[in-house]
Parts: structure tokens; sequence; C-alpha cells
């Protein structure tokens, strides 16, 4: 039986794909095949009720994808609506009303085709023409064009129709007309389009005629209506409204836009355009105006778009378009399933019989792999014979291919990225190639493409049409042709297990297993010759112009090296990831070396995992290469057999080299395009290539010591190699198995400073590790080699030892404590300092290791005695290196608190005495232990003398109560100084005898001193206190001469108390005076400068003012202040150096009366 005998109608009767709104060829076909889909029934019934009840709803707003079917429901709404008669004589509401089954739905839309109306249909890109006006809002213009032409008016100029509405609302065009006509002898619609050309003259006669003007006039009108002549959306809407008057009161009339979304566009302004034309037609119109429009994108899409781009308003238009059905590919694959794929039976008994025999398999063979994207299959019989020959995946797949061949420009003329060919028309084309196949065959995806071949552009075909010619492999075609229709579905992963799908070209396929693999060889073959790029698993068509660029990323060299540096990155770095193996036997780390097909990658070490790829050598011979690893402490791991893995390295390294060398600011735009799509492809090839060697590894041979290593499959290389490693570390390393126990910081520090009698002790035996560095030790110490801590660490980190690093560390601490061994760092180190070098790997190079020296107990005894006799305390060491070290670690605390103390010999000078004593301690404690029990006869008797003799003195002086007193006895010393010439030498002499000790610390300097402190400090105040009686008592008296003076009697009390002031200072000065000189230099500067001064101020203050001059003249002079000098200030020329008689007294009187007269006769007065 062939296929078309299941069909309802021949399928290859003439089914217009593409509906257009001004195409009236086929309107009874139209309407006799509009299927009213469950979608199309809710967007009616949502529709209806709003034009019945809502008068402000006044938009609807249909969306749909490509081919979806949605101008055919805009021209069928219109006709609707319309009631237009068609050819065949009948109404579209005969035709289509009853095939609504909703009772509801059918009725209203009765009542609603009921109203009369007028629909005006339209496509908005082909009535764009600027008709003149506004050119900055388009719409406007087509609305008014075809309203115009609608009442007869010229469509294609503005200022033309506004003549004729003019003169129609005058009552004057129809006879315009005549007249037009009468002078011309041509009709008036044949010529208004010319009329600003060739008929300008017959219009300016006809015009002048007819309103009898002249013809002058006429041009002027014409000129005058161009020149003026704009539109605007409130004149429209008020002529719509006019219109719909003249109609009759219900009377409705409604815009019909197709492609008004592909129209717009991303143009904000043309949208606020169609939102002001709608809402001025629902206020103008109240409701009895309705605009119906198509888009691809759904309203709130659209208007997210612009939103993002523009940030407008678009609230209103929402408003006015609450009817937005959406017709999605479940309606699409409705009408297709009814128009087209209607079988003579509901379900035909052959087709049925196909599924119950099959429906197991079928779910099998169009599973699509997990990673892609996934489709439902038939859901039962039923639905599989609906769709015969097609399956569900197929329409919303080839829905999702078109979409983006769309957006990426592959088809031809204006607006074809929006619907030139619609989904029913391409799958009525595949139905017909198949309509005289046997019953059981299946559509495949690649026939799709022969459906939309005519609206493809050419470049686009290129590489197919080549592959016609030159590939003799017919399945290799179809999957090319497959793969362009899925060139940009990003969620389609075209796996050849995907593709394979795609071409199941019958239910009762047989051998699957053939299939894929004939699709995989095909692929393979498309690949090498660049139709094709393949990423991993995933395959993509290429365009020409990608075909250019695989062609020469193919061509791009790279070294071996850029492979073996990628694949062990990939391999080592993000497989295997982990650094370092842990030893599940103690927990350590331990690290490898890096091998990719015998090649050390990186750093060498005692473990080495060695990855045999496909392309070593060998790499087919495994007996060879598990015979290379013999002895070795080596891992083989031979990668399973896949030429993939190396053709997707160099595949990626060719990528990512082509694309840096051809980047730059030069680089042609659409080439930019294509590398950078490269990039992102190479970024999931990277990802694929570490998926591929994850899958090899853990299917990997693995070999040790020449031998296959058998053991559990893990699905994680990271867990496959770390149990793997496991045994390559047992066995590179069988002295593992002395240590006992684990080892950390904790247990080394325990070891080394916690008291430990059986470890210290001598009585505990040697473990088989510990004779092991005590053997390794004696030989080098024997042949003469110094051992570092650091060394020691490297030798027993080799095989076959495979020690780590804290348990040699502690092996050697042990041994420290038990004596057998001395670190030194150059000098012995204790317990503490030890644990400071073992724990500081930068200080293991520095710290050397040797058998412990021995020595008799005589010379640690004696070094135990003076250990008790210098410091007062016992040794608690239990050996020679421990007794040394205690008596080298006091010597150092010793030799640092002299230190402190001779810091401070600029106060105490006594102190230099320590300096000698502090010398000798100090070279002693930074000799090794070794140097005193050898050497302590040496130093013995002098320190222990110096200890007698100076240390101790000094340290009970030093820190008792004799340095607080002689601290304060020389600080009143140096205080006093000044008032001690006043006071008996002998009450002062314990001071200064204190001051010039060299041994303070010893006899009863001390004592002494700090008895004169007291005795002087009483005799000082008593001295103070005369002093001040006796100079109060020469203020008194001159106070008193100075305040019995007449001048001073003249005084007011602030003049008083100016005048006294320099008697007050000199009081407080006193008063507060510490030093005898102190204040009797007082006394004396008040007498001989302070007194005279007061004299001179009363003096001056108590002068009377000077009279004015008479007759107005300059006023008399100032007599001069009077001079005061001190008595005590005269000098004689008496030469005697003495009197010691009568006759010198009188001589010496003479001479100072002389020098007295001669100051009162330079006008000076002499205080007393």
């Amino acid at each position: 039986m062939k296929i078309h005998q299941l069909f309802l109608k021949d399928v290859s009767r003439p089914i217009d794909g593409v509906i257009k709104a001004d195409d009236d060829r086929h309107l009874d076909l139209e309407v006799e095949e509009f299927v009213v889909t469950r979608e199309v029934g809710r967007a009616l019934n949502e529709f209806v009720e709003r034009y019945l009840e809502d008068a402000n709803a006044n938009g609807v707003w249909i969306s749909g994808f490509f081919g979806s079917g949605k101008s055919h429901l805009l021209k069928i709404l219109s006709l609707l609506l319309d009631q237009r008669t068609l050819p065949s004589g009948r109404k579209p509401a005969d035709v289509i009303l009853p095939n609504i089954e909703d009772e509801i739905l059918r009725g209203n839309m009765a009542r609603a085709v009921r109203i009369p109306s007028h629909s005006i249909l339209f496509n908005i890109d082909q009535k764009a023409d600027h008709i003149g006006g506004d050119t900055a809002a388009p719409i406007l213009e087509v609305f008014v064009k075809v309203l115009n032409e609608l009442r007869g008016y010229h469509g294609k100029q503005g200022h033309i129709a506004k003549l004729e509405y003019d003169l129609d609302k005058a009552g004057q065009l129809g006879l315009f007309k005549q007249t037009y006509l009468e002078v011309n002898g041509r009709e008036w619609e044949k010529d208004r389009d010319a009329l600003a050309t060739a008929r300008r003259k017959a219009f300016n006669a006809a015009y002048a005629k007819h309103f009898g003007v002249s013809e002058e006039d006429a041009v002027n009108v014409l000129n005058q209506i161009r020149d003026e002549y704009r539109v605007s959306i409130e004149s429209f809407a008020e002529q719509v409204r006019e219109y719909i008057d003249q109609q009759g009161k219900d009377f409705r009339l409604n815009f019909f836009v197709d492609e008004v979304g592909q129209f717009i566009g991303q143009d904000s302004k043309l949208m606020l355009n169609l939102q002001t034309v709608a809402e001025s037609l629902a206020t103008k119109c109240n409701g009895r105006s309705w605009v119906f429009v198509t888009s691809q994108g759904d309203l709130q899409k659209v208007l997210g778009g612009l939103r993002k781009e523009q940030g407008d308003d678009f609230t209103k238009i929402q408003g006015r378009f609450k009817t937005r059905p959406n017709l999605t590919s479940a309606d699409v694959q409705e009408v297709i399933q009814r128009r087209l794929l209607a079988k003579t039976e509901a379900e035909p008994e052959v087709l049925t019989n196909i599924f119950d025999h099959e429906k197991e398999n079928l779910v099998t063979l169009y599973r699509f792999s997990d990673d892609s994207v996934q489709y439902k299959g038939w859901r039962g019989s039923d639905e599989f014979c609906d769709l015969y020959p097609f399956h569900p995946y197929q329409f919303n797949l080839f829905q999702r291919a078109i979409e983006q061949l769309s957006k990426h420009d592959a088809f031809t003329g204006k607006h074809t990225s929006v619907g030139e060919r619609s989904m029913l028309e391409v799958f009525q084309s595949v139905a017909k190639s198949l309509k005289n196949e046997e019953v059981g065959s299946l559509a495949t995806f690649d026939r799709m493409f022969d459906g939309i071949t005519a609206t493809l552009r050419g470049d686009m075909q290129t590489s197919i049409l080549q592959a016609a010619n030159h590939l003799d492999d017919p399945l290799a075609l179809k999957i090319l042709k497959a793969l362009f229709l899925l060139k940009w579905v990003r969620e389609f992963k075209a796996t050849p297990r995907n593709v394979a799908i795609l071409l199941i070209d019958r239910a009762n396929i047989e051998d699957v297993a053939a299939h894929e693999k004939a699709v995989k060889q095909s692929l393979a073959i498309l690949a090498a010759q660049s139709y094709l790029q393949q990423n991993g698993e995933v395959f993509e068509f290429l365009t020409d112009a990608e075909k250019d660029v695989e062609v020469e990323v193919k061509g791009t060299e790279i070294d071996d090296s850029q492979v073996t540096k990628l694949l062990s990155e990939v391999l080592f770095d993000d497989v295997v990831k982990s650094p370092k193996i842990r030893f599940e036997g103690n927990g350590q780390d331990y690290t490898y070396a890096r091998k990719l097909d015998d090649h050390l990658v990186g750093r060498d070490a005692e473990l080495t995992l060695n990855i045999i790829t496909p392309d070593h050598p060998n790499h087919g011979d495994e007996r060879s290469l598990a015979a290379q690893g013999t002895g070795k402490s080596e891992l083989i791991v031979v990668l399973a057999s896949d030429y993939h893995l190396m053709e997707e390295a160099r595949l990626y390294l060719k990528t990512e080299k082509y694309a840096q060398q051809n980047t730059g600011t030069n680089t042609d735009p659409s080439r930019k395009v294509i590398l950078d799509e490269r990039r992102k492809q190479n970024g999931v090839r990277r990802s694929s290539l570490q998926t591929l060697c994850s899958e090899l590894f853990v299917k990997a041979s693995i070999y040790l010591n020449g031998s296959k290593v058998e053991g559990t499959y893990y699905s994680d290389p990271r867990t496959c190699f770390h149990k793997m490693a496991q045994d390559l570390v047992t066995f590179a390393f069988p002295n593992l198995r002395m240590l006992k126990g684990s080892y950390d910081e904790n247990l080394l520090r325990k070891t080394l400073l916690d008291p430990d009698d059986l470890l210290t002790g001598g009585q505990q035996p040697l473990s088989e590790s510990e004779q092991e560095i005590m053997t390794y030790v004696q030989r080098n110490q024997d042949q003469g080699e110094r051992t570092s801590v650091e060394e020691m660490i490297r030798q027993f980190g080799r095989r076959p030892y495979g020690w780590y690093p804290l348990a040699v560390q502690t092996l050697i601490g042990r041994l420290f404590r038990m004596g057998k061994i001395e670190l030194r760092a150059p000098g012995t180190l204790d317990g503490k300092a030890a644990l400071e070098h073992l724990v500081n790997t930068r200080l293991h190079g520095t710290v050397r290791v040797r058998l412990q020296e021995q020595f008799d107990s005589t010379k640690i005894n004696a070094l135990k005695r003076f250990h008790q006799d210098f410091f007062d305390r016992a040794n608690d060491g239990t050996d020679a290196r421990s007794v040394g070290q205690s008596t080298l670690a006091l010597l150092a605390v010793e030799s640092r608190l002299l230190k402190d103390l001779l810091l401070q010999a600029d106060r105490y000078t006594f102190l230099e005495s320590l300096r000698s004593v502090e010398e000798q301690i100090a070279k002693l404690a930074d000799r090794d232990y070794t140097y005193l029990l050898n050497h302590l006869a040496d130093s013995d008797d002098p320190l222990l003398t110096a200890k007698e003799d100076i240390l101790d003195p000094i340290k009970v002086f030093m820190n008792g109560p004799q340095r607080v007193a002689y601290d304060e006895s020389i600080a009143f010393l140096r205080e006093e100084e000044a008032n001690f010439n006043d006071l008996a030498p002998e009450d002062v002499q314990p001071l200064r005898d204190l001051a010039q000790a060299a041994t303070p610390y010893r006899g009863n300097a001390v004592p002494l001193a700090k008895a004169a402190v007291t005795k002087l400090r009483a005799a000082i105040a008593d001295l103070l206190n005369q002093e001040r009686q006796n100079a109060g008592v020469v203020l008194d008296d001159h106070e008193q001469r100075l305040t019995t003076l007449p001048d001073f009697g003249k005084l007011d009390a602030t003049a008083k108390a100016q005048v006294l002031a320099k008697s007050t200072d000199a009081r407080a000065a006193i008063e507060s005076a510490r030093f005898v000189s102190a204040i009797r230099d007082r006394i004396n500067r008040y007498r001989d400068n302070d007194y005279p001064a007061q004299l001179a101020l009363a003096a001056d203050l108590a002068a009377p003012a000077p009279p004015p001059s008479a007759g107005g003249g300059k006023p008399a002079p100032t007599p001069p202040a009077p001079t005061y000098v001190p008595a005590s200030s005269l000098r004689t020329k008496c030469k005697l150096p003495f009197l010691s008689t009568e006759a010198d007294v009188d001589e010496w009187l003479a001479d100072l009366r002389e020098s007295a007269v001669t100051e009162i006769q330079n006008g000076k007065r002499l205080s007393l």
C-alpha cells in the first residue's frame, strides 16, 4: 500500500502555504481549509467577548513564529467580520462557524458577524511608500492611505486626497470629476497621479472652469494644498469617525494590518505611533474601530526589547491590545495534521499494526542522547496515525531550525526571515516526496531542506551543491542537509547517535547498529573534507566562510611538543588532578614524576606515573611496554587506542594558534564572528578532550614491575590512580615496614622536651629504624663525611625507605634524647634548640649529626660541683651532654644579667668592676658543652672568687635598700651644693666620701651619708629661715622710708600700689628661694635697682602737670624727672686698702662726700 492512499485529500493539491493579505485569488480555498484549532478557539473566544462588550480594548495582537498561520487567522477574521461574499457565492461565516465545536463561541461569533462592519486588510510593508506629510510617522501614513483608498480618494499622494476630501465635503467632488472629463476628455482617476507634471495644465483648466477662477488661481490652490498638507493622528481618527457615522449607527470600521511586528522592528517611534493610532481610534470612535495586527514576537517580548533599548513607556498600548493570541508549534502541528495529514480512516489498520508491533522499538529508536534536548514521541497509536509519516519531534525541531536560520539571514528577499515559507508548505513538500513510498516509510529530517531550498540564499547552499557533485555518498548528503537546518540550533547536539535518529526512514529498521555505523562513517568523511566541523562528539555544518577557515585551521602547523604539553595538562592536571600520592599505610603524601609516552614532564621523583597514549611507537605492543617497567618504581598506564584523542588535541592547538594569528584590529567583521565562534567551540573541545581522557584512563591497562595490575574498576580517574598508586608505593619502598606507628610534629616535640626516664636512661633498645639511622651516621663518620639533617631526610626519603621527613626527624630526636647522637649548628644544641632546628626546614642544612662523645664521671661530677657552687642550685643533668648544656644555659643567663647591670655603669661607676667577669662568663657560654667538661679547671677558681668578692655583693647592693639610700644621698649632694658654703665642712664630708667611693657596697659609707643627709637637711632649713628674716627687715625699712616721702603722700591708692609692686615681687621671690645665695642676691638687687626705681616712680607720678603757656602758645616744658642712684654705688678716689686709724676714716669719708656731691650736682639723688 502506498502512502498517498492513506490521506483523505490529495497531498499534491494546491495549498498556498503563505497567506497574503492582498491576494484574493484563493479565498474559497483559504476559508475552506481554515482550521479552528484549540489555540485559535481560545483566541477567538477572548476576542469576541471584548468585541461585543468592551469599547476600550480595540486591539488584537496576533503573534506566532514563522509559518504558524497568524496571517491566515488575520485574513479569516477580516472576512468574517466584513461578511464579504466569496467567489463561490457563500459567506465566510457559513463555512467557518459550523466548524467551531464550542456552542457558546459559535453563538458569540454569529453575533459579532451580524454587526455591520467593513474590513481594511493590508500588509503594512507593502503599503508604506511615504505618501507625504510627516514622514516620521509612517504607520499613521499607511492608515491614512488605506482610509483614503476606501473612500475613493487618491492613496499615493496625500495632498491630492486632501483636495478630494475637501471637494467631497463641499459636495463638489462628483461634479468636478465630470468637469474634468468634459475639459480634458480623460477621467480624473487616471490623471491624478501626474498632476504635478504631465497633467498639471489639465487640472488648472478644469479647476478654473469649474470654479470660475483663473488658471493661475488653480495653480496656487494646488501648490498651497501641497505645501500645507500634514497628517495627524487626531485628524485621521476624526475622519474615521466621520466615515463610520456616515455608514450608520452600529457600523464599525476595522483595520487588519499584517506584519506590523517586523515593520516596527526595534524602532520605538513606530511603536509609539501605533500606540497613539489605536488609542485615538478608541477614544474618537468609542470602540467602533478596531486594529488587528500580526507579529512574530508577542507584544510583551516586543515591548521588552524596546524598553531595554530606548526606555519608552508603552503601558497604553498594552491596554489597547488586550487580546493577544499566540500561535504555537502545537497549533501548527494541529493545522498540518488536519489540513494535510488527515487520513481516510481515523486509525487505519495498516498503521495501527505497525505501531503495535514496533512501539517499544520506536521509543528506543527516537531517544536522543542525554546531553541533547529531549523530544516527546508518539503518545499512542492514535497520534501515530494522525501525524504519520512524521515524528512529533520534527515539528518543534524544524520550527527552531527555521527561526535560527531566519535570525542568521539565510533567506532571500525582503523580510524573508519572518515567513516567505510556511511550515504547512514545507511539510506538504515532504509528504509529496513520500507519497509513492510503501506504508511504513518515515519522513527523515533532511527532507525538510528541500522544502525551503527555493528561498535560501545561494551562498548558503554552496557546500551542499558541491557535496552533491563530488560525494558519492547519498547518506553523507542527507546528513549535510539535516545539519545545515540545525546549524544554529544550539540545544540540539549533533552527535552520531542523534544524527542517526534524524535519518531513521522506516519504523521497522532492522540493524540499528549498522545504521549508526554508516552515519559515523559519513560524518567522518564530511569532517575530513571540511564540510563539517567536529568538536568532540558533536558535528556542525560549515558555511563557505567557515569552511575556508576550517581548511586554514587544519593547515596550521604545530610542534609535537605542544601536543605533549597539552595532553600532559589534561591528563595530569585535569584528569588525575592529584599532584601527590596519599599512601593509606601512613597517611603521608609522596610526590611522583610525570611522564607522557616515556618523556619526563616537569621534575623527576622516586615514583613515576608514565601515561602511554596512542601516539607512542609501541602502543600496540603492551608486552614490550610492561617489560620496560621491570624493576622500576614506575606505574605505566596504557590508554586504550583512540585515534580521536590525538586528532582532537592537534585540532585544539591548531585552532588556538590560528585564532591568535588572525585576530587584530584589521580583521574583517564577518571573519571575526567566525573566529569568536571557533574560540567558543574550542573551549567546548577542551572540555570534551578532558572527558575523553577520563574515559580512556579508567579503561586503561596498568602495569607495575612488568606485571599487569588487576583491580576493581573505578569510574573516577582520580580514585583509580589513587588505588593503583598504593601498590606503587609499597613496591618502591619496602623499608616502609620499619616505621611503626605515625609520626607528627607533636610527637617530635614530646620526644625532645617531655621528661622520659626510659628514653634518657640509656636502657631502651634501638628499633630497626633507629639502628638504620645509627648505621648511616656511623658509616659517614668513619669515612670522614659530614652528615646534615637535610641530607638524612633526603637519603631516607629515597628507595628503598620512602620515609617521610617527620618520621626521620622524630627518629633523630629519639636518638638525640637517648644520648646516641649529638646535633651541632655549629655549637651543640640542647633539646629546645634541637626542636627549633628540626621543625624549621630552612635550618636542616646547618644542623650536623654526629655520634655522641663519651666522658668519664670525674669531669661530669666536677662540672656539677661548679654548677652548684656558682649558681647555688643543683645540676639536674643525667649525662655529660645534659649536665654541660644545663651549665651553659645558666652561664648565658648570667652573662645577660651582668650586661644589663653594665648598662648602668654611667650612673654607678663601681659597676665597671663587673666587665672583666662578664666577658669571661660570656666566652664560656658561647663554648660547646664539651669544652666545659674538658677545661673546667682553667676557669672555676677565678669565677668562684669573683662570685664571692664582686658578683654577690654587687647583686645584693643593687637589689636591696642600700642602693635606695645611695641614690638619695648622691641626689641630695648634687641638689644642695649651693647651700653647703654656709655650713660646717665636716658635716658635708660623708656625702663627698660616698660619691668618691670605689666600693660603696662595702663598709659603712652609705649609713654615714644617710645620717649626714638628715642633719644637713635641718641645718639648711634653719639657715634659709634666718636669711628670709634678714631680708624682710631690709624690705620693711626701705618700704617705711618710701611711704613717708611727701611725693608718695600725694599719690592715690592705685599709684601707691604701682610704686610698691616691686617690694611685693621681691618678698615673693625671697620666700620661694631654695638657696641662701639666691635670697642675698635678690635683696641686693632690690636695694641697688628696685628701690631707686620706686623713688623715681613716686616722684614722677606726684609731679604736677605743666601749666598752659600764655597767649595760646606752646605749653611750658615739663621739668625732668629726678634720677635715683643707690648710695652703695658711689666710688671714691681713696687708695687705702683698709681703714685702721681715725685719719684713714677722715680721708675715706672726704672722698665719699666728694663723690656724693658730684652725683647731686649732676642732678641725681642718692637712695640710702
